[in-house]
């Protein structure tokens, strides 16, 4: 259960830089 939280965080922090590079 922890591995996948800590992958979830990972994806999450990915798609919010991706959309900060967007808005950017």
């Amino acid at each position: 259960m922890a591995e996948e939280k800590k992958g979830n965080s990972a994806h999450s922090t990915r798609a919010l830089r991706l959309l900060l590079l967007l808005l950017l």
